[in-house]
């Protein structure tokens, strides 16, 4: 649960201040709104792209490579500047985003029994909610600190990294059998 409400620190921070760095590149609005509309094509196109890795891997695997993916989106709109750059960072944000939701359940399939789904699933939903809800404010106030939109983004995207890497530390419950293949 630390790693998802790390996840959620980091992407909804991106997801806050990506228009304030498109606007400080110089960017016109016509590609601020071809940005958030590349973000919602590739959530839309996600439940084609990333099945495969939910159910033949096992969830912690396939959460800490969508957030792993998820982090290098969130870094290219830094290191590579140019409108390019920013529409490639949403199309793989946007095709990750809600697939690392997905791989959260799947793990509480897997790994709890049938009667604790419902208020496991919860206890994510909120772990993620406090990372969602402080995130703008925890990277609003490094952006503010360094004076400068880089800075916010890059804790953001090293947040989005430390869930992958704390996901990976997460063994599977052994007491619950998985599901068929």
């Amino acid at each position: 649960m630390l790693a998802y409400a790390a996840y959620g620190v980091g992407s909804t921070g991106y997801m806050t201040f990506m228009v304030a760095y498109l606007n400080a590149e110089g960017n016109p609005v016509w590609r601020v709104s071809v940005f958030w509309t590349a973000i919602g094509v590739a959530a839309m196109l996600a439940p084609w792209i990333w099945p495969r890795l939910l159910q033949k891997t096992n969830p912690v695997t396939g959460f800490a490579t969508l957030v792993g993916i998820n982090a290098f989106a969130t870094a290219l709109p830094i290191f590579i500047t140019s409108f390019p750059g920013a529409i490639s960072s949403a199309l793989i944000f946007g095709s990750t985003f809600f697939a690392v939701v997905s791989s959260t359940t799947e793990y509480v399939r897997r790994n709890c029994q049938k009667p604790q789904h419902t208020a496991a699933i919860g206890a994510f939903t909120l772990a993620f909610g406090i990372g969602q809800t402080s995130g703008p404010f925890l990277i609003g106030r490094i952006t503010d600190y360094c004076g400068s939109l880089s800075a916010g983004l890059l804790t953001g995207t090293a947040l989005i990294a430390i869930s992958a890497i704390l996901s990976i530390s997460q063994l599977p419950n052994r007491n619950v059998t998985s599901p068929p293949t």
